[in-house]
């Protein structure tokens, strides 16, 4: 579809631009005697490289300008697959890690909410 009249096209280096927000491929927890050890270490599964090669292939075309990952060890993991595809090297972003449930949503509504506030 056209863009309308006096915007510009929506085409890479155009003056619009698309944000492309992408959590992770799936994840296995960690496990140690059957209990999940630390949520922060699941790594990608098999089945999670495969979605994001396949994510990966599908956004080459789009011209890619920045690709920025956190520090979680699956995303760095989904990062490096996306980067191998598109050329781009990740920039890490320490402030973009995921809430603890554990940490952080545990108590009375009123206090998860200020901590969900705090946390960001």
């Amino acid at each position: 579809m056209p863009a309308p009249e006096g915007e510009s096209s929506p085409t890479p280096g155009g003056g619009i631009r698309r944000i492309y927000l992408i959590r992770h491929g799936d994840a296995a927890p960690v496990a140690r005697d059957g209990l999940v050890a630390d949520p922060w270490l699941a790594p990608l599964t098999p089945r999670g490289r495969a979605q994001i090669g396949d994510l990966a292939e599908a956004l080459a075309a789009c011209g890619l300008d920045l690709l920025v990952t956190s520090a979680v060890p699956r995303a760095l993991e989904t990062a490096a697959i996306l980067a191998g595809r598109t050329g781009l090297r990740p920039v890490v972003e320490e402030g973009l890690n995921e809430l603890r449930a554990g940490e952080v949503l545990a108590g009375p509504p009123e206090e998860i909410r200020l901590a969900i506030r705090e946390a960001y």
